[in-house]
């Protein structure tokens, strides 16, 4: 029900808008049948953007991204963080996003002049998904039991985030955490890592080594995370098979995109290698090539 993601961008504007808010009418429309490519999160932060024009109300960055976490996390009932808002606010073309999501705060990284031209290509498996009908909340609350374990045995206060629970207490008690627990808590100080690295791969223009990083990070999602649909996973081994650079899941990756980092001149033969292989055997399923831009905004 795509209705509810508008009315979540209005309940989380309520406190802010006039007495007799102004509304709007919108045409939603695209290629994906909301394909899992931060969709929800793009139409909650297309609406508050539309409604706080409309009402004469000026919101910076920041605002906008709690205004959507607020969204997302007390209207629709799923227990997201702020890295989907956040890109979606703060991308710039041709730059990739750092973000300390603790902090709320951004960098955006121009590659290095030894970088190739490069591009992007989408997988969509032809499933959609609702995030909140997934095992995604259970992973969150599965990190946030693993942050409290890890603060009991390096007795520290309790924190319900494993961002709020210092590297080096991660790393001495990892494996004294139950099993679960443990993978969660893994993916997540490696993810860390891969985005050390991958920041300093962009920085200097190996994105060769930028896509390990991306391709290492979805093994983690399926190893570590358990996520990853049967055809999600086989969109992964197809975009790599065709000469990505690296690829992952978008997302959670329970259902929806699967996205590659492509050098530009094998961009269409990647493309059709993952078409041919992928396509015929599933219903509603398209592989892209797409362009990066700049963040939600007013066009026209």
């Amino acid at each position: 029900d795509w209705t509810r993601y508008p009315r979540a961008a209005a309940w989380a504007l309520r406190h802010r808008l006039r007495s007799r808010p102004r509304g709007v009418v919108a045409d939603l429309s695209g290629a994906l049948a909301g394909g899992g490519l931060s969709s929800s999160a793009s139409l909650i932060l297309a609406c508050v953007h539309a409604l706080a024009e409309a009402n004469e109300l000026a919101l910076v960055p920041e605002e906008r991204v709690r205004l959507s976490l607020d969204a997302e996390n007390g209207f629709v009932g799923l227990a997201s963080g702020v890295l989907d808002p956040t890109a979606i606010v703060a991308s710039k073309r041709g730059r990739i996003t750092r973000i300390d999501t603790g902090a709320v705060r951004w960098e955006t990284i121009a590659p290095g002049p030894a970088a190739p031209a490069w591009g992007l290509l989408v997988a969509f498996s032809g499933r959609t998904r609702n995030l909140t009908a997934t095992g995604f909340n259970q992973r969150v609350a599965e990190c946030a039991a693993a942050a409290r374990r890890l603060c009991e045995l390096a007795d520290l206060p309790t924190a319900d985030r494993l961002g709020e629970v210092p590297e080096p207490v991660i790393e001495a008690h990892l494996e004294a955490l139950p099993a679960v627990p443990r993978r969660r808590a893994r993916h997540f100080l490696e993810e860390r890592r891969r985005v050390r690295t991958g920041t300093a791969c962009w920085r200097a223009g190996d994105l060769a080594g930028f896509g390990e990083q991306m391709t290492d990070s979805c093994r983690s999602s399926i190893v570590n995370f358990e996520t990853g649909s049967e055809d999600l996973v086989r969109l992964h081994e197809l975009l790599l098979e065709g000469g990505a650079l690296g690829a992952r899941f978008s997302g959670a990756g329970f259902a929806g995109c699967a996205i590659a980092l492509v050098e530009a001149e094998r961009a269409e033969a990647c493309r059709e290698h993952v078409e041919a292989a992928f396509v015929p055997d599933h219903p509603g399923a398209r592989v892209f090539r797409v362009g990066d831009d700049d963040g939600v905004r007013r066009i026209g």
